[in-house]
């Protein structure tokens, strides 16, 4: 089980309004089609990184172990090249609720 803390976004180009989108697959699928969460950023300038946090990341539990997770990005422009640095919180203890 985890949670989705947030994703670094570099473009090469300015995007612009952006929306990082995360998806799961829950029916033991490789097909990620479960809209879990929505960010969106204004990326108004190239070679720039930008902080996309998960809205309610630090109370909701995003994927359980087996589920299929995908990101999808939608720039308002051309971003170009684009690198990502997604952060994720795993649980790993039985105790945790």
């Amino acid at each position: 089980r985890g949670r989705w803390v947030k994703s670094y976004v570099r473009t090469t180009t300015a995007a612009d309004t952006t929306s990082l989108k995360l998806y799961k697959a829950i029916d033991g699928t490789a097909n990620p089609a479960t809209l879990v969460e929505t960010v969106s950023v204004e990326c108004s300038a190239a070679d720039t990184t930008y902080e996309f946090n998960s809205a309610d990341g630090a109370r909701t539990i995003h994927f359980n172990e087996g589920d299929t997770i995908a990101f999808r990005i939608n720039p308002e422009t051309q971003p170009d090249l684009a690198n990502f640095t997604h952060v994720l919180e795993l649980y790993t203890r039985a105790d945790i609720a």
